[in-house]
This record gives structure tokens, sequence and C-alpha cells, in this order.
């Protein structure tokens, strides 16, 4: 399931009318993190320019699908070898068009 106490700030956010995030960091580090499900929801509809969620293996069409418009982007790895064969394929952070 994953932890869902992030949505109280994006909720709050969004009732702020907060459009656009330059700049997000979420240090997601916990025994248990947040779902890709949940990252999703808690960054729908604002335009964020640099992503920097804290979640290990991160998957990279979480990134595409809630900031396709995000120009510097920090993933964090475990090392894991699918996880690194994902963000380095034609359908993984390629995608990404603004990222530099």
């Amino acid at each position: 399931m994953g932890r869902r106490d992030m949505h109280l700030v994006f909720q709050w956010l969004k009732r702020q009318n907060v459009k656009s995030v330059l700049k997000l960091t979420v240090i997601d580090n916990a025994e248990s993190s947040h779902s890709d499900e949940s990252i999703e929801a808690c960054v729908d509809g604002l335009d964020i320019r640099i992503w920097n969620w804290y979640k290990i293996d991160l998957c990279c069409s979480v990134v595409s699908k809630s900031a396709p418009r995000v120009n510097n982007l920090t993933l964090h790895s475990s090392g894991n070898n699918a996880v690194l064969v994902g963000w380095s394929s034609r359908v993984g952070l390629a995608t990404l068009k603004e990222v530099r």
C-alpha cells in the first residue's frame, strides 16, 4: 500500500491554487515509501520542472506521467540492474524530452 502522508501537503498546495512547482524535493526513504500511484496522485495537475523525489528505484513512467515537462531529474538507485535497464530503455527516461 505504501505511505500517503504527502497527500495532505499536496492537497493543501492545490487548494491554494498552486499550478507549478519549480523544485520538488521529497525525502521518501523510509522503510515504507509512497507507492507509484500515490506519487502520481500527489503531483497530478502540477507543472514540475525540477524533480527529486527520493524514492529508491522509482519507476520512470511515474515521472513521465506526472511531470512530462520536467527539465532536471534526480533519481536514486539501489543498483538493481532491471531498474537501470528500464531507465535507459526507449520507453524509459528517453520519453522525457525536456530533461537536460
